[in-house]
This record gives structure tokens, sequence and C-alpha cells, in this order.
């Protein structure tokens, strides 16, 4: 893990980075969980370093968290 509890305005939960070797591939991906007192989710968004999408990762979160009921 190379960042925990990342923020962003208006988005609930805690984030994860992490940074990875598979087969000889560098990864890199993002782990949002959320929890409730009725339940816990959690969203991944791995990719190679190379074609990470920071943007398209937190407008992935952020679609989900606005059809959330809190």
């Amino acid at each position: 893990m190379i960042e925990s509890d990342r923020t962003y305005p208006g988005v609930r939960g805690r984030w994860f980075q992490v940074a990875y070797t598979w087969e000889g591939k560098e990864i890199f991906g993002v782990m949002y969980h959320v929890t409730n007192r009725n339940y816990i989710w959690e969203i991944r968004y791995i990719a190679r370093v190379d074609s990470f999408d920071e943007e398209e990762c937190e407008g992935i979160i952020r679609s989900v968290q606005i059809r959330s009921v809190w």
C-alpha cells in the first residue's frame, strides 16, 4: 500500500492506493471502501501503470456515490 485515507471533496469513504508487479507488468490500483450500519461495499480500479486513468477512477466512484442512499 502506498497511500491510505485519501479524500476527495464530496466523496465519503476510505481510499487505498496500491502498486505492485504482476507477471512482469507494473500495476497501480485504487480501492475504495464504504461502510454503513447495514452494508459494506468496495470498488476496485486496477490497471497497468501506463493506462491508469485517475479521472476515470474518481468518476466511477462518484457516480456510484451519487446513486447510493445514505
